[in-house]
């Protein structure tokens, strides 16, 4: 299962925090926030808001493709992010205004709860959260490992089926994008 990277709906989620934040935020917080929107979503739509590819680290799952955005290791394919966010040491800083039209009214409200629900969290707490979550396990200092799609679903209590009708419908989208 591959969901392709949406650069301007990961920017617009990033942004839609970062403005609940007061304009700044620690990177890891963000991250594992995303994260957590993007399993929600996964489970309960079949579909990642930023569409990203995910992998296990030693702080926990993330979406690895906003990585690379917040480290600046995918320009120019991450234009967009670097001209309304920039990255000052651990903090990310909303730089301008990129709008949410591409987010749905379900991701707004699903980014919103998470924001409540986590506000005020050091990011070693954030770390902490996601480290209890069944699809981590530490791939070792330094090093990631790729998450499936199809693992976080499972972890998040999604049934064979529903995975597979997911699953036929990501490759299929994926493959009329490359075409």
């Amino acid at each position: 299962m591959d969901f392709e990277f949406n650069e301007r709906r990961a920017t617009q989620a990033a942004a839609f925090l970062l403005k609940k934040s007061g304009g700044r935020q620690n990177y890891t917080w963000l991250l594992k926030v995303l994260y957590l929107a993007d399993r929600q979503a996964l489970a309960e739509v079949g579909s990642p808001i930023a569409g990203a590819k995910f992998c296990n680290m030693t702080n926990g799952p993330l979406a690895s493709d906003v990585y690379n955005c917040i480290k600046r290791e995918q320009w120019p394919a991450c234009e967009y992010w670097q001209r309304h966010i920039s990255k000052d040491r651990y903090d990310v800083t909303l730089e301008g205004e990129p709008g949410d039209g591409e987010l749905s009214d379900y991701d707004v409200e699903l980014l919103e709860a998470l924001y409540e629900e986590h506000k005020g969290r050091s990011y070693s707490r954030m770390v902490d959260v996601v480290h209890k979550l069944k699809e981590w396990h530490d791939p070792g200092e330094g090093r990631s490992e790729r998450l499936l799609p199809e693992d976080i679903m499972r972890a998040a209590g999604a049934e064979e089926e529903e995975i597979a009708e997911v699953s036929t419908r990501s490759d299929y989208f994926a493959q009329v994008a490359r075409h």
